[in-house]
């Protein structure tokens, strides 16, 4: 017998498989009144087992960073479910995290991105869900390797804007007029043209119109607009130049948008030196004409977690012109830049990184021609200083919170060699020039960044 029970009383006692159908018409004869009739059919029903509500599909999460610990963003992860012989395909989100379904066998990771070493977890087993860690490397060295593929690649619904890129390897083997300058090859990106004065214009944009950041941080010289900041080539790891359809956070370039992004050192110690050799001219005898020397070394401070990277580039160049008078015959000009730069993991979800960029150069007899004698020119003096600090914080319900400081300083000097009141005629130019001109300018800029976890309402979206 099974006894049905309500606030601990008894209420009715039925047969253990009786049906409704059968308790109905056994108690239409007997003296049980309707009311508690039912009362019980309402009971059977609420203690029938209701189905269990289907459990979430349980999901693997895939974390992408690099050597340093920064999340990698936009890394494509293939998985190769080998029982089931399927592939499925995802993309890192700003916390570098991709989340696919748990496999039920076998299975491999393919991570990559451009500008860094893919990444093959050959065979993993089945798990339960998990956090899979999987570490890039940027490429340091480089290999040729040649793909021929029938057809272009599919279209990404992801990326809104209209963008093109550099990579350090671009930058490192294409042939382009002046290797010390990483203006030189932006020339190879579409719509992107260098005119005489080493300025950029994008879709036939001006100048000015052109945004310009160095790792998150504006760098356009805060009167003319213009790019006035020298960075070695070899200190860069990818330079974007957006056109169209980019974000209204670079609201100010109205022309497109170019972003530098600076290298950073590893658990590896690395240095390189170039050009250390000075040009030879051979007019009238041996003279050194021009020297371009390059440097960059790096690496740990304390191993996977504090790193640093120092890129040094000169040039020195005597500038003659073979048409004037011995020893009255070249205006030199030599300049240095330098960009220091270390990064500390306070934490495995908090970054902090800290640059400091110097350009000093100095040119002498400026001007100087066949109609301007050297007392008739200038020397002109330039520096630019950019210091910054940026954190990085990663919680844990998905949200990243980037926070920055940097301040910038542009000074400018043109000086007169003599005080000699100054003369024009239609023949040339003597005494001194009739013009000094000094310059300061300087920029203080703090930027924060909240990226939300993504949201699925009609759609996906991304704050």
């Amino acid at each position: 017998m099974t006894r049905l029970k309500r606030c601990g009383e008894t209420l009715f006692c039925i047969p253990p498989k009786a049906s409704l159908l059968s308790l109905a018409v056994s108690a239409a004869g007997s003296p049980v009144s309707r009311n508690i009739l039912f009362i019980v059919i309402l009971c059977q029903l609420a203690g029938a087992q209701a189905p269990r509500r289907s459990e979430a599909e349980p999901q693997v999460t895939v974390t992408v960073t690099d050597e340093n610990g920064a999340a990698v963003v936009g890394a494509r992860i293939l998985r190769n479910d080998m029982e089931r012989n399927r592939v499925f395909q995802a993309e890192t989100d700003f916390r570098g995290r991709a989340h696919f379904p748990a496999a039920t066998g076998p299975h491999r990771l393919l991570v990559e991105k451009p500008g860094f070493y893919s990444a093959l977890l050959p065979e993993l087993k089945p798990s339960q869900p998990a956090d899979v860690q999987v570490k890039l490397t940027h490429v340091q060295e480089f290999h040729e390797r040649m793909e021929v593929t029938d057809s272009p690649p599919a279209v990404d619904p992801a990326k809104t804007n209209s963008s093109s890129e550099l990579t350090n390897r671009e930058l490192f083997s294409l042939p382009y007029p002046t290797t010390r300058d990483f203006r030189q090859a932006l020339p190879f990106i579409p719509q992107v043209i260098l005119d005489q004065n080493e300025q950029i214009h994008v879709a036939g944009a001006a100048a000015y119109e052109l945004f310009k950041s160095l790792d998150g941080f504006n760098i356009t010289h805060p009167v003319t607009g213009l790019l006035d900041v020298r960075l070695s080539p070899d200190a860069l790891r990818l330079i974007t130049v957006q056109n169209s359809r980019y974000s209204a956070e670079f609201g100010k370039g109205s022309g497109g948008v170019m972003q530098l992004e600076s290298g950073m050192g590893d658990d590896h110690f690395r240095f390189s030196a170039t050009n250390f050799t000075p040009g030879v001219s051979l007019h009238k005898g041996v003279n050194f004409e021009n020297v371009t020397p390059r440097l960059v070394f790096a690496g740990p401070l304390i191993k996977t977690r504090a790193w640093w990277f120092e890129g040094i580039d000169g040039e020195y160049d005597t500038n003659v012109d073979r048409d004037l008078p011995e020893g009255a015959n070249s205006n030199p000009l030599w300049r240095v830049d330098s960009i220091s730069k270390a990064q500390v993991n306070l934490t495995s979800s908090n970054i902090l990184t800290a640059s400091f960029l110097i350009n000093h150069e100095k040119q002498e007899r400026v001007g100087l021609s066949l109609f301007t004698p050297p007392e008739s020119t200038t020397d002109q003096h330039n520096d630019e200083y950019l210091a910054s600090l940026k954190d990085s914080a990663y919680f844990a319900n998905r949200v990243l919170l980037e926070t920055g400081l940097s301040f910038s300083l542009f000074r400018g000097d043109s000086t007169p060699r003599g005080i000699a009141p100054s003369v024009i005629t239609p023949e040339t130019k003597g005494g001194a020039f009739f013009e000094s001109s000094e310059s300061r300018s300087n920029r203080v800029q703090g930027i924060v960044n909240l990226f939300l976890p993504p949201a699925t309402w009609h759609g996906k979206h991304n704050f």
